[in-house]
């Protein structure tokens, strides 16, 4: 779980500063 959540703060940022 926790490396779900450490891939998850990395990937919603990223779609953050895409834009999606």
């Amino acid at each position: 779980t926790r490396s779900n959540i450490q891939c998850g703060s990395v990937l919603l940022p990223e779609m953050k500063i895409a834009g999606q």
